[in-house]
């Protein structure tokens, strides 16, 4: 698998069949989220009414999420590119939420969750991969009820992600400090409704690779955004969006061992106006399309149109179900760009305000930018890299207590491409890199909420 729509992979081997029973204990474990996207060890819990420690001033939610996952192919190879090597591994993740009391001068909400991630697989490189990670956010609103909203707020994370090489020095871990300033201007209206609302700011993003292999990759970026919204029925309204960024690379040399990847300055910029709302009481939709432009200093640029369309259809109170299909363009480290057209199908239900189920699936075709390989010992099935992903998942959550919940969860993803790379300086018997791969992931958490 090469790196750029997706990450990951490794060596072979055969894991330890006492540590694996182990990890699928805690697989048989998880927690519940109410309908949320992440997977449920990768969130704090639902700060309602029910939960949290209170004080005059102050709530604090904290939270303990103990998650098993099996991984059919960590490293995301492709069968010709020798044996596959999966693995569990245990993730240990303490949270803790803290929100003042809102006043309308201020509100303050901070949030962060650890990440230790423990593997329990040979070869010994994937020992290389137990670390640590984790995010915090501070969010700070003034006026929050007011004509005149201002919010200032920061994101630290560390990230860890699965490497594409099996050299344990190349991990791919960063951390990440984003900080955010915007204006909302709510004029007329209520503070329940108000018809029109106004939102500008920009976003500061600068991305730090640990591993010295990595280190081209850093980054640092500057968005803009301005968002109008036109409330013009009870339940429909009219928004446009504009974004604009300056995204550099500090670090313009070539490595000679990375093919193809490219870090080229750009300027992204993305523009949509469309309408959300609701057909009838059960049928709501979102469509809008606009322009999308990655303006790069050098190499391909992504020049086009963009948009989504959605249908959302709810029979039910305790049941969504969500059809759609996107067009969107993202900055890479292959030929600058890719541009991905995305269909998807998903579906959310709950019962008796205990068990929710939440699956989808989905078929994306990704095409990059045109790229060279950059080295001479790179021979390349094509400039015109396209890869088609199909994906699906399902995961299911139930609400034991209070303070306890569970969670199961499967996830899979398929990856074709026309693009591999050929080394003629290899001297294993494996040279050639495909970008393909299949992925099966089981998973599962504990989660301790008060």
């Amino acid at each position: 698998m090469l790196h750029g729509w997706s990450t990951g992979r490794a060596r072979g081997g055969n894991r330890p069949a006492l540590q694996g029973i182990l990890v699928v204990l805690f697989v048989l474990l998880s927690t519940i989220g109410g309908f949320k996207e992440a997977k449920a060890a990768d969130t704090l819990p639902d700060q309602d009414l029910i939960r949290g420690i209170r004080s005059e001033d102050v709530t604090l939610w904290p939270a303990l999420f103990l998650e098993g996952t099996y991984d059919s192919n960590i490293y995301r190879k492709a069968l010709g590119e020798g044996p596959l090597v999966d693995a569990y591994y245990l993730r240990i993740r303490p949270g803790l939420a803290i929100k003042n009391r809102q006043t309308e001068n201020m509100a303050l909400h901070f949030r962060a969750v650890g990440d230790f991630r423990r593997y329990f697989a040979d070869p010994g490189t994937l020992d290389e991969q137990t670390r640590f990670g984790g995010m915090a956010n501070l969010t700070a609103d003034f006026f929050p009820k007011g004509v005149f909203k201002f919010t200032v707020s920061d994101i630290f994370r560390r990230e860890l992600e699965s490497t594409d090489l099996s050299n344990p020095s190349a991990l791919l871990s960063f951390i990440q400090n984003e900080a955010t300033v915007r204006m909302a201007i709510r004029p007329g209206g209520t503070i329940e409704r108000r018809p029109l609302s106004f939102v500008l700011g920009g976003t500061y993003r600068v991305t730090r690779h640990s591993e010295g292999y990595y280190s081209r990759l850093d980054t640092d970026e500057l968005e803009t955004f301005f968002k109008a919204v036109w409330l013009f029925y009870p339940k429909t309204a009219l928004v446009g969006d504009v974004r604009y960024g300056l995204h550099s690379f500090p670090d313009k040399s070539v490595v000679s061992s990375a093919p193809g990847l490219t870090n080229f300055d750009s300027t992204p910029l993305r523009a949509t106006l469309g309408l959300d709302g609701l057909i009838t009481s059960k049928l709501g939709f979102v469509i809008n399309g606009g322009y999308g432009a990655s303006w790069h200093e050098s190499g391909a640029s992504y020049s086009g149109p963009i948009w989504e369309a959605k249908l959302l259809f709810s029979p039910a109170t305790n049941l969504v179900w969500r059809l759609g299909n996107r067009h969107v363009f993202e900055l890479s480290y292959i030929g600058n760009f890719y541009n991905s057209n995305e269909s998807y199908l998903e579906m959310e239900t709950r019962f008796a305000n205990r068990f929710d189920i939440i699956a989808s699936g989905r078929y994306t075709r990704v095409a990059f930018g045109t790229f060279n390989p950059g080295a001479a010992q790179y021979i390349v099935s094509t400039n015109d890299r396209v890869d088609n992903v199909v994906g699906a998942n399902i995961k299911t959550s139930f609400h034991v207590y209070r303070v306890l919940g569970i969670t199961l969860g499967y996830d899979f993803e398929r990856v074709n491409s026309n693009y591999q790379v050929l080394n003629t300086a290899c001297s294993n018997e494996i040279c050639t890199d495909f970008a393909a791969y299949i992925r099966h992931i089981v998973y599962g958490s504990l989660n301790l909420q008060y």
